[in-house]
């Protein structure tokens, strides 16, 4: 049901959840964000010590299921039933104009 929402916002959630944690760090005085390398190229890893790395996952996982749950009631169910309707009148006025062309016997 939520599969199409939740595909469309994790990846704007996720890199801006991403670009928020350093911010939140200094802000908790803890790095969350640590550097380091993967075959020679700079990455940047989810950091701190603990359960915190779990904890931030868990947390931008509720946070992608959340916003594809607000996007899913106001904006694809409006547009899914909007745009049935819009069909449905279609087909009704295809069909009105079929019986006044054709007569019946």
């Amino acid at each position: 049901m939520w599969s199409y929402s939740i595909y469309m916002v994790h990846l704007p959630v996720i890199t801006l959840f991403l670009h928020f944690l350093p911010v939140a760090g200094r802000w908790l005085g803890v790095e969350l964000i640590a550097g380091g390398t993967w075959q020679g190229a700079p990455i940047r890893l989810i950091g701190g010590g603990g359960a915190v790395p779990d904890l931030l996952v868990l947390a931008c996982l509720a946070l992608v299921v959340a916003t594809a749950s607000v996007t899913y009631r106001l904006v694809e169910l409006p547009f899914r039933n909007g745009s049935r309707r819009w069909a449905e009148r279609i087909a009704r006025s295809r069909l009105d104009a079929t019986e006044q062309v054709a007569p019946t016997i």
